[in-house]
Formats: C-alpha cells, structure tokens, sequence
C-alpha cells in the first residue's frame, strides 16, 4: 500500500514508520510466505527498499499497530 501512494502522489506522502527501526520494535513471530516475500519484489520507493531487504532477511511480518503508542507520543 506505501509503494502505491508513494507512486501515485510522490511529493505528497510522508512513509511514516517505515524504516527497518520500526520494523524492529513491530516484529512479529509470524513468518511471511514465500507468496508475500515474492511480492516485495515490486517495490521500488528508496525509503522502503532497506525496509523490504530487512524483510526478506528475517522473513517475519511486522505490524504498525505495535507502534500505536509511539505514533501518539510522536503526534503530541
């Protein structure tokens, strides 16, 4: 979803919390399938290919939702 806002409205969209740190306090215990992992291949925006190559390293889901309270800490 952040490579298609990013491809259609580039100067417009902030990729919020999306960088390997992020990814590193929201890991999760699931795996990814092979099917999701296959799909990381078509993203292209510089800030998330770093994100993506962690992605494929560790092959588990990440969830922003563990991320709420500093989101809110960020927006106050």
């Amino acid at each position: 979803m952040a490579q298609r806002l990013w491809s259609r409205y580039p100067d417009h969209v902030c990729l919020w919390k999306m960088d390997i740190d992020a990814y590193q306090k929201s890991i999760s215990t699931i795996k990814l399938s092979d099917e999701r992992l296959n799909k990381l291949n078509t993203i292209t925006a510089p800030n998330l290919v770093p994100l993506v190559e962690e992605l494929k390293k560790r092959k588990r889901a990440g969830y922003q939702e563990a991320l709420v309270d500093e989101m809110v800490h960020d927006i106050n």
